[in-house]
């Protein structure tokens, strides 16, 4: 009798935070110097400038445990690590383009899980506020 293949619902935590790190060595030169990484291309400085905001909001999608990502990560993959990927020629404005459509791409098939949505860190600091006005 033949078991039936289990459906993965996406990447587990470990990829995700293993990718997370891989870009952020990518972003960070001296961070890849420190583990002794320096065969790892190097991105433009104008790139990095371009890029940095929307690849550090991927790294914090894929860090954070309450979000479920279900698209496969290879596109995000493919465009921090191959080298010939937008990020690594010089053009900064297109890297940037595509890093904003990697990371809205992301945001698209995510989706945040109940308990998360509890304990976002906006709705605190609005009842915060809500407590402060009602004291006066």
């Amino acid at each position: 009798m033949k078991i039936p293949p289990v459906k993965r619902r996406g990447p587990t935590l470990w990829q995700r935070r293993s990718l997370a790190g891989s870009i952020e060595l990518v972003l960070d030169r001296r961070a890849a110097a420190r583990r002794g990484l320096f065969r790892l291309p190097r991105i433009p400085v104008a790139n990095v400038a371009a890029v940095e905001a929307p690849l550090r909001c991927c790294m914090a999608l894929l860090r954070d445990p309450a979000v479920r990502v279900a698209d496969p990560l290879d596109e995000l993959v493919a465009l921090a690590l191959h080298p010939t990927s937008p990020l690594y020629q010089p053009y900064p404005t297109r890297a940037g383009f595509v890093a904003l459509g990697a990371y809205e791409r992301l945001l698209a098939g995510s989706e945040r899980t109940a308990s998360a949505m509890v304990t976002e860190p906006r709705r605190r600091r609005h009842a915060r506020a809500a407590r402060v006005d009602s004291r006066a």
